[in-house]
């Protein structure tokens, strides 16, 4: 059985008693902590379930299918999403938000405390799909027929993934992507929004192989406009390489920026995020032949075979923390303290000369390089 969501990292700020921590080498595997110390392994998700982690800033199409269920289920929608799926990723349960266990919003005598928690949703579909597996695949099949019979009576424009044989792709679709994005498009930062700004590699990847379409996609959407998409493309994956949003040390990009320079990210991340850059990095080095390009490569490959993503027992972790300790004696985290610098801390590792060149090409400064609009906690107060 697969649980299928969008925004897991909102589920896991949300459940204010727990955080997900990996357990000894030993085991290897993921354990359900409390914060004060309360243990419950094996970690029910990990040991029944195939979590699949779906961004919406990533993915709308995937996140609109089954918000679209969850809408026609319930009622209502919302994130985070929660969806749990058959193999075939039909869907058999989904809701929005549900707290997690001890969770105050469910305490005895509240106006909540009958809500079912997060941890009792998962009991109850282990269960059901334990006992009653395939009545559970033939309600979802027919969830799914339904859905698809709304879809093309309007009621929803897109189709569970089914694909039409006898329509080929209308290449006026590509012309408007073209002129949705460069009308979208940031010519001094790169990007196609103002603040926050994601990564979105599958609309730079788009945008970089439409000059390689045929010929009669070049007739339509017109030569000096494919040459434009790669630029867009290629800008912005530059300004990105240069920004605070690539680790310039640990390697790696974090999920998105919270300025519109790419100057401070949001300091969780993604592993899917790193899969989908890599990809699209390596055809900007095969497009420019940029060097700048082929280091980013290398750089994600890196992050991504060895510690502490790559698992000593195979595979990879799925995500990097946003929240870390600031000094090895403190015990309450702060987002990105781990990554951030101050001048001081600079000139110490690199002495005076190599430190003040670091810092004028990074722009570190002595009391810090983050706006405070962009610090509403303090937390980078004096840092870089």
């Amino acid at each position: 059985l697969h649980l299928s969501y969008s925004e897991a990292g909102e589920i896991r700020d949300r459940l204010s008693s727990t955080e997900l921590s990996m357990a000894s080498e030993k085991d290897g595997d993921l354990r359900l902590k409390n914060r004060l110390g309360e243990s419950r392994s094996p970690y029910i998700l990990n040991s029944h379930f195939i979590p699949i982690k779906i961004d919406r800033e990533e993915r709308p199409d995937v996140d609109a299918i089954y918000m679209n269920y969850v809408q026609a289920t319930t009622g209502s929608g919302g994130w985070p999403l929660n969806v749990f799926l058959t193999p075939d990723l039909e869907p058999v349960f989904g809701g929005t938000y549900w707290p997690g266990p001890n969770h105050s919003m469910t305490a005895q005598g509240t106006l909540f405390s009958h809500t079912v928690g997060f941890l009792e949703i998962l009991q109850k579909m282990r269960d059901v799909w334990t006992k009653q597996e395939s009545k559970c695949r033939e309600s979802a099949k027919q969830i799914t027929r339904q859905l698809r019979e709304f879809a093309e009576e309007g009621v929803h424009s897109r189709q569970m993934g089914e694909k039409s044989d006898d329509q080929g792709l209308d290449i006026d679709l590509l012309e408007e992507a073209y002129q949705h994005f460069r009308k979208k498009y940031d010519n001094v930062n790169g990007g196609f929004s103002i603040a926050p700004k994601f990564p979105t590699p599958v609309n730079l990847q788009f945008l970089l192989r439409l000059g390689h379409w045929p010929q009669a996609v070049k007739d339509v959407v017109g030569e000096e406009e494919c040459t434009s998409a790669a630029g867009m493309a290629i800008n912005t994956l530059r300004k990105m390489a240069r920004g605070g949003i690539r680790d310039q040390i640990g390697f790696g990009f974090s999920r998105y920026s919270v300025t519109k320079d790419w100057s401070l990210p949001h300091f969780e991340k993604m592993l899917y995020d790193q899969d989908q850059l890599l990809d699209v990095y390596l055809d900007a080095f095969l497009t420019t032949k940029d060097p700048e390009m082929l280091g980013a490569v290398y750089d994600i490959a890196t992050y991504l075979t060895t510690p502490p993503m790559a698992s000593p027992t195979g595979g990879f972790y799925s995500a990097e923390d946003a929240d870390s300790y600031p000094t090895f004696s403190e015990n309450e985290k702060r987002e990105g303290a781990y990554y951030v610098w101050t001048l001081k801390e600079l000139r110490t590792v690199l002495g005076d000369r190599d430190g003040n060149v670091c810092a004028r090409f990074y722009g570190a400064l002595a009391d810090g390089n983050v706006a405070r609009e962009n610090d509403p906690h303090d937390e980078f107060i004096d840092q870089n």
